[in-house]
């Protein structure tokens, strides 16, 4: 079990836990772990509450030449000299030196790492639109944890978060835009953080029976994004 896992665990149950922080405090925090993060790991789990399934993804970031992010459909990897696109429809992959990979390309992932981790470095200014839940459980586990409302005056969309106060890193968010017709429908994104990364992830090795191409027979497939 790692320290992460003992955090949580602790947050739980309620073993040492002090009086909880106010909600500026707390966002405020939050915003500062984010903020003085140089690299990472981030395991995000990604579902919409009316169904269609689970998809894992993986996220892993060393400096703006090692870099890598997996789904299902795609990876993408910078291992210092090279840059590696896959996509699993078709079995293609493409390698590029990474001064000269494609500005599409750095912008999609640095999208990512904003969806993900960047954007939490900026709750502080959305207090005013923020309101404290009180602890409330973990859609989809057994933690009890600061739950977070952030909702926008133009109502447009709306979002919560769970925080684990110990290590003031966001555990999960559920993403929901104003339908008029069906109601809220709700995407939720759980996220397992580790502060550091293994060099491991920086290597691509091209999956059985895939082949190296010039340029992609398919169009990509577009990570589903959260408004920022």
């Amino acid at each position: 079990m790692g320290r992460r896992d003992v955090m949580l665990g602790m947050a739980a149950a309620g073993l040492g836990a002090a009086p909880p922080p106010d909600l500026g405090t707390l966002l405020a925090a939050v915003a500062a772990r984010y903020a003085g993060l140089t690299c990472y790991t981030l395991g995000i789990t990604h579902w919409r509450e009316m169904g269609g399934g689970r998809k894992t993804m993986r996220l892993v970031y060393g400096d703006e030449a090692h870099f890598r992010f997996e789904a299902p459909e795609s990876v993408l990897v910078a291992d210092g000299d090279f840059c590696w696109q896959y996509r699993a429809e078709g079995r293609e992959y493409l390698r590029e030196p990474v001064g000269q990979v494609d500005a599409r390309v750095r912008a999609e992932f640095n999208r990512l790492r904003e969806q993900f981790v960047g954007r939490f470095r900026e709750l502080p200014r959305l207090l005013p639109v923020a309101r404290a839940m009180g602890e409330q459980r973990v859609p989809g586990t057994k933690l009890a944890l600061p739950q977070i409302e952030i909702a926008p005056r133009d109502g447009a969309w709306l979002e919560h978060i769970w925080v684990d106060p110990v290590a003031a890193l966001v555990v999960q968010s559920a993403f929901s835009r104003l339908l008029t017709t069906q109601g809220r429908q709700w995407v939720y994104h759980r996220f397992a953080f580790q502060p550091d990364v293994d060099g491991a992830a920086f290597w691509f090795t091209p999956p059985a029976k895939a082949r190296q191409v010039e340029r992609f027979s398919t169009p990509p497939v577009p990570i589903e994004a959260i408004p920022l």
